[in-house]
């Protein structure tokens, strides 16, 4: 929560000192921040409990997360599914904005320097608006994921005025940040009831490791996407979109396979 309120205010204040004072002193100020948090990190003390291992650190590793692999993959299987589904989630939607919004805004939108800058700070913030109200808010429904870029994808194709389309890809993307953090919540919580206590730590590793590995080639092939589409930047709205309800409708037996395993 306190992550997701520092990522709402960060991209809304660093926008507008941007347009304002340029960003040599913002790189001053965030070199200050880090070098405070450093200092403040001297002074935590965090209790923990050390245990004897009488093996070296990389083995233990190693050891370690083989059990997990070996709990996800046969024990559990229905892990390893939550863990690509959740990997999917990232890849197509949450990438599909990192390299969108800051291209459509900055390059195709036709705003000047400062204002596309002032309204990517905004759309920042709005976006981290989202993910404190997903984490807030109750269900999720994975198809209103892809209605949300479903929009955003007509609006750049129908839509003639610039703020106009800017609007609605803002709403539409933190609509977006609201169903896939509730989706990711969700999730996760399928993982730690799903897993015994011993190995909570190292399941929910593996499963963060497939999300954050997805996170880098989704950006990656979107980045291409858009420097080669020209004027169609809708359609890859249109194709994400369209996978994701159909990972939706392939994921509704998976889910109901986890209903099944969890009330055993």
């Amino acid at each position: 929560m306190i992550s997701s309120f520092a990522n709402m205010l960060g991209p809304v204040i660093g926008g507008l000192l941007f347009s304002f004072i340029g960003l040599t002193p913002i790189l001053y100020i965030s070199i200050a921040c880090f070098f405070v948090s450093a200092v403040m990190e001297i002074f935590m003390n965090i209790p923990f409990e050390k245990k004897q291992r009488n093996e070296n650190l990389f083995v233990t590793g190693l050891r370690d997360m083989q059990g997990s692999f070996r709990f996800v993959f046969k024990k559990k299987p229905v892990l390893w599914k939550i863990s690509i589904t959740y990997g999917m989630d990232s890849m197509l939607l949450c990438s599909l904005f990192v390299i969108a919004l800051p291209v459509l805004i900055t390059q195709n939108m036709g705003f000047s320097e400062r204002m596309a800058n002032r309204l990517y700070g905004y759309a920042q913030g709005v976006i981290a608006a989202g993910s404190i109200a997903g984490g807030l808010l109750g269900r999720y429904l994975i198809i209103g994921c892809a209605l949300s870029i479903l929009t955003s994808g007509l609006a750049l194709q129908l839509f003639q005025s610039s703020m106009a389309i800017y609007v609605v890809l803002v709403v539409g993307c933190s609509l977006l940040m609201v169903l896939s953090t509730l989706f990711q919540i969700q999730m996760m919580s399928y993982v730690q009831i799903l897993t015994p206590n011993e190995l909570i730590g190292k399941v929910i590793a593996c499963v963060i490791c497939v999300c954050m590995c997805s996170n880098p080639i989704g950006q990656f092939l979107y980045g291409f996407v858009f420097e080669h589409i020209g004027d169609n930047a809708y359609l890859p709205f249109y194709v994400a979109s369209f996978i994701v309800i159909g990972m939706g409708v392939i994921t509704r037996g998976l889910f109901c396979k986890i209903d099944h395993v969890m009330e055993q």
